[in-house]
């Protein structure tokens, strides 16, 4: 993917990711954005962006690899709201400033998207600011996010790093269950 691309995951779209996405040109690509009905607590897929991570799926050298945010059609700028849903079965991200960013969710009922047996990593090829911390997983307003056997990484040699270690999971007004998982060198 070119310097800042982006893909786009609209409400009703599914994206399967079965293969590696990097960036290209020795730099950093936008990520994917998934968006969706706020308001829909069913998570009908009619209403939802979906984007599927599987075994051999692998996003790398991303800013952010999956957003769940909504695009404001005023600015065209990303809002903290959103639906969407996205489903990781194995899947691996590395070297990403951001592994999965998932915006405010405004239901009652807890969101579909769920992590299973996710890997992330950086490593000493993390292309992104090095005055940035990594954040793996950041959660902004939802609720009853799974995560099971997941890897949560910072696989960078050298004390260079050591003040900004990459962050496992950063929470603010989310509701999430981590079962079953490993946090290495954060």
């Amino acid at each position: 993917m070119l310097p800042n691309a982006r893909i786009y995951v609209r409400p009703g779209a599914h994206l399967k990711v079965n293969a590696t996405i990097t960036g290209a040109c020795g730099s950093m690509w936008g990520g994917i954005v998934v968006e969706g009905t706020l308001f829909d607590g069913s998570q009908d897929t009619t209403y939802q962006g979906r984007v599927t991570v599987s075994n051999t799926g692998k996003i790398e050298h991303a800013r952010v690899a999956i957003e769940v945010m909504n695009v404001n059609d005023g600015t065209g700028q990303l809002d903290e709201l959103s639906g969407g849903i996205i489903a990781v079965n194995s899947g691996i991200f590395v070297n990403n400033t951001i592994g999965i960013r998932f915006g405010s969710f405004n239901s009652s009922n807890n969101n579909k998207s769920y992590l299973a047996g996710a890997r992330f990593a950086i490593t000493d090829e993390y292309r992104g600011d090095s005055l940035t911390t990594p954040v793996f997983v950041d959660l902004l307003g939802i609720k009853g996010l799974n995560m099971v056997n997941c890897y949560f990484q910072d696989n960078r040699t050298g004390c260079s790093h050591a003040s900004i270690r990459a962050i496992g999971v950063s929470s603010f007004n989310s509701g999430f269950r981590i079962t079953s998982s490993q946090f290495n060198n954060l």
